[in-house]
């Protein structure tokens, strides 16, 4: 419920104002689902840690969706949309490393819905590493 409150905190004008709270609300939201992820249980863990990273995605896709101010020219336009950029690129890296730290659980052989969606998220984040798909020959040639 806590990461359902966060995502209702929309950023609005000025971002100063707003960012704060959202910013408070998904720290509370993390936390809960960290001592979530921390009981101990497979299926559990990988839910939590799952929402761990939608929320940190979500947070950095809010300020890139933000509203800019009106009147700015296009020079301070394209400065203020880098400005929004460089502060959702932490939280996108750690919405990747949640993801990742799931898709880790591979290892343990955990492979359940939380991990299937861990890894298509990486797929779309992160093509160049999690979007290839290998081409295997499908020919089969006899040994005489």
């Amino acid at each position: 419920m806590a990461a359902r409150e966060a995502t209702r905190i929309a950023l609005s004008l000025p971002i100063e104002r707003s960012l704060p709270r959202r910013v408070e609300a998904t720290r509370a939201a993390l936390d809960a689902l960290t001592a979530a992820a921390d009981y101990g249980f497979a299926e559990i863990t990988t839910a939590a840690t799952y929402e761990i990273a939608v929320m940190y995605r979500e947070l950095g896709g809010a300020l890139l969706r933000a509203p800019r101010p009106r009147g700015l020219d296009a020079l301070e336009q394209e400065q203020y949309a880098l400005l929004l950029e460089e502060q959702a690129f932490p939280f996108e890296e750690s919405a990747i490393k949640a993801f990742e730290a799931n898709l880790a659980r591979l290892d343990q052989g955990i492979w359940n819905e939380s991990v299937q969606r861990s890894a298509a998220a990486l797929t779309e984040m992160v093509p160049a590493r999690y979007g290839k798909h290998e081409r295997r020959d499908l020919r089969y040639a006899s040994p005489g």
